[in-house]
């Protein structure tokens, strides 16, 4: 859900309501973390909802924008993530999570005109392949 733009209008008690007819794992795309935006997801939490923050200041446009938010709990990292930067990138983001466990998203920048690459696809995994956790 990308819901950054209507922070300002949500009724935290329909929004969870709301929520509750239709259980799956939500992920709420935002542009940055916020105490209310922690709050709602300790609501979400409290009523058996699974809500976690996907990270990407670009609203979801691929634009890269090098401050990363520290993470809360599990979360992921988008915006801007490419094929030819994202070794970088990821050290960046690892720099932010230490030790925290976090996923990354990408989309607009593994397209070429607008359909899915998956030659670039197939790049992108490779890259980030040497940050995937071992068990």
């Amino acid at each position: 859900l990308n819901f950054s733009t209507y922070l300002n209008t949500i009724d935290t008690k329909d929004f969870i309501d709301g929520l509750k007819y239709y259980p799956k794992e939500y992920i709420w795309q935002i542009k940055t973390p916020t105490p209310f935006l922690a709050s709602l997801r300790n609501v979400a939490i409290a009523n058996n909802i699974s809500a976690s923050f996907l990270y990407d200041k670009s609203g979801g446009k691929g634009i890269y924008d090098k401050d990363w938010p520290s993470p809360i709990d599990y979360c992921g990292y988008a915006g801007g993530l490419n094929p030819e930067t994202l070794h970088t990138e990821l050290k960046d983001i690892e720099q932010v999570v230490q030790n925290n466990t976090v996923w990354i998203d990408v989309e607009s920048n593994v397209r070429t005109n607008e359909v899915l690459d998956l030659d670039k696809v197939k790049l992108f995994l490779e890259k980030a392949s040497s940050f995937k956790e071992t068990k």
